[in-house]
């Protein structure tokens, strides 16, 4: 564990007006390495992963992957990163295989990566259906394929358990193991501790905050 960390967050806050988010949270994570934010809603873990992803702006404190940060490194921080947000949102009237191949482009991906995503998640059935008539599991399994085909050597999960059934509960930890043997670093959050705890290599509980 001596390497250079893939991920280093140092001292992070967010505040929204007198409202503290997130107070001083630190994170260091290796290649390979499979990490679960725990805690209840409201505590900030969400939040916690939209501001490594560079969605959302902290506050202070410094975040880098692979030793670059977002502000100064926009274009290569993204290519190590991917995302996947708590839910599906998508009214655009694409089908499954359309909606995956626009994203596949923009990180030139082959149409067999998008297939093969697409059968790990289950929806091969369903590729020709249009995304808006997808179930909120389903949803949240298309999103799931979406990061599996992206490359990036960091991949954010934002409440990968939401709207799943017991057996893709089951499924999903099968493939969250799968990308740390393709040493990949996985941090992902969720409010189902025994999920977290079955699967993780370290489990990070967040509370909410006093400040």
């Amino acid at each position: 564990m001596g390497h250079k960390p893939l991920l280093h967050v140092h001292n992070v806050t967010k505040r929204y007006k007198k409202t503290t988010v997130v107070h001083e949270f630190q994170l260091t994570a290796q290649k390979g390495e499979l990490i679960g934010l725990y805690g209840p809603n409201g505590a900030g873990k969400s939040t916690i992963i939209k501001m490594i992803s560079g969605i959302v702006s902290p506050t202070s404190g410094t975040i880098t992957v692979n030793g670059l940060t977002r502000k100064a490194n926009r274009r290569q921080y993204a290519q190590y990163v991917s995302y996947m947000p708590d839910h599906f949102q998508f009214r655009q009237p694409l089908t499954v295989m359309e909606f995956l191949m626009f994203y596949a482009r923009l990180r030139h991906v082959s149409k067999s990566d998008v297939l093969a995503a697409i059968d790990k998640v289950g929806l091969t059935e369903k590729q020709h259906d249009y995304v808006s008539t997808l179930s909120k599991g389903m949803g949240q399994r298309l999103l799931l394929a979406q990061v599996l085909f992206s490359g990036s050597s960091l991949i954010l999960l934002d409440e990968p358990t939401n709207g799943l059934d017991d057996e893709w509960l089951m499924n999903l930890q099968r493939l969250l193991r799968q990308l740390k043997v393709e040493n990949k670093t996985v941090l992902f959050s969720t409010h189902l501790y025994s999920f977290a705890n079955d699967v993780s290599d370290r489990v990070i509980r967040i509370e909410r905050t006093k400040k």
